[in-house]
């Protein structure tokens, strides 16, 4: 507390001098609220980008030409659904569907229904959530179920006769890709389906299938599938990165699922073993900001250079002329280090001072970030205070007769 004191006396002592100290404390400290304020800037912006532009991600053929009606692997599936990369991983297949048990022999006129399974209503092209009416306290949550319900287009109840709250019996027929060219069709398994849903229109889409009329949740199709001990693969899947920043993982995590590149040089097929990643916006946006703020970055041992330099410069000059305050001390009895410590608590009380000032304009008038705040002064401090302590030291060492023999 004695030290303390004697700092705070000494302080109002050379008033002048403090008061300079002060303002110079509060203009260093503002030009570092600048300068690490345009980085935080960038690194906003960078984040921010990932929302404003999302990658979009899609599982094509190798050659890039289809985009549906794909031979995906389960396995492939398992893998998108386990990675943390995915955000709205959506994934379809199609089938066939007749009403009610019949042979498969009468399978050209009983099978006339076209099916989609589908985890989200996103993935089925040509309706939207606007148009689907469903059965009360049900949304669409349970395509992401495996609950044995549908929702069926309007026109095809009204054939059928129907009805919302109706359980149908659906024969479904799967297809599969014998070759790399040529599309089968197999009876899958007779399922009872409650109709929690219908659609004004049934959905037309590109991809040379009949239109859809009825949607069933995938993962209830996957578990019929397994019943069945029959290969599961999916036409289509779509999804979004969850993390843009992390691109490079995410696309060396896909080479490790044995997905390729697209090449529009490759033959044609129906594998599903290629991987469209719409990236060139986001890649090009994000490079101008990391290149802003790199170059940002690399002045950074400069400028804390400068402060140190500063705070060595100014507190030499104005405690240069107490070299005889320092000799008087040690004459009367202190020690080296309660000098030093004295002088040193002077500088520090006179910096936080300009720091709070500078601190509470900031947030009043300027900025509302507490953190830039925060790393702004911690660096202010740490800087300014070792050139003080260099310079405080120097001035220590100085002679004591002589400084004792000098002239105010």
């Amino acid at each position: 507390m004695f030290l303390l004191r004697t700092a705070l006396r000494n302080i109002l002592r050379c008033k002048s001098k403090s008061i300079l100290t002060i303002f110079l404390c509060i203009f260093l400290i503002s030009l570092l609220n600048v300068y690490w304020g345009n980085i935080e800037s960038n690194r906003r912006q960078l984040t921010d980008l990932a929302e404003m532009i999302p990658i979009y991600c899609r599982i094509s053929n190798l050659n890039g030409s289809k985009v549906a009606g794909l031979d995906i692997p389960e396995v492939t599936v398992q893998n998108l659904q386990s990675s943390s990369h995915m955000n709205n991983l959506v994934f379809t297949v199609r089938l066939m569907a007749g009403e009610g048990a019949f042979s498969i022999d009468d399978w050209k006129e009983k099978l006339n229904i076209s099916a989609i399974g589908a985890n989200s209503i996103q993935g089925v092209e040509g309706i939207s959530e606007e148009e689907i009416t469903l059965k009360e306290g049900t949304s669409l949550d349970f395509l992401g179920s495996s609950d044995r319900s549908c929702i069926v287009s309007q026109s095809c109840m009204d054939e059928r006769q129907w009805e919302i709250g109706d359980v149908v019996s659906l024969n479904l027929y799967y297809y599969f890709h014998k070759n790399e060219y040529s599309l089968k069709i197999e009876p899958l398994d007779l399922v009872p389906f409650e109709i929690v849903g219908s659609m004004e229109n049934v959905a037309y889409d590109n991809s040379g299938y009949l239109p859809t009329e009825i949607v069933l949740p995938v993962e209830a199709v996957r578990e019929i599938y397994r019943s069945r001990e029959i290969p599961f693969s999916a036409d289509s899947a779509f999804f979004y990165l969850q993390d843009p920043l992390k691109l490079n993982k995410f696309k060396a995590e896909m080479k490790e699922f044995h997905l390729l590149p697209q090449s529009s040089s490759a033959k044609d097929s129906d594998k599903g073993e290629a991987l469209f990643v719409k990236d060139a916006v986001f890649i090009g946006a994000a490079d101008r900001l990391r290149q802003g703020m790199d170059t940002l970055l690399r002045f950074l041992p400069m400028v804390l250079a400068i402060v140190i330099f500063v705070g060595y410069i100014s507190s030499y000059l104005l405690v240069y002329n107490r070299k005889k305050d320092f000799s008087i001390m040690r004459s009367i009895g202190f020690r080296h280090k309660e000098v030093f410590l004295i002088f040193l608590l002077e500088q520090l009380l006179l910096a936080l001072c300009g720091s709070l000032i500078q601190s509470i304009f900031s947030i009043v008038f300027i900025m509302h970030n507490g953190s830039v705040l925060f790393v702004v002064n911690l660096g202010f401090f740490l800087c300014f205070m070792a050139g003080v302590a260099i310079a405080v030291w120097r001035i220590g060492r100085s002679n004591l007769m002589e400084a004792l023999s000098q002239n105010d």
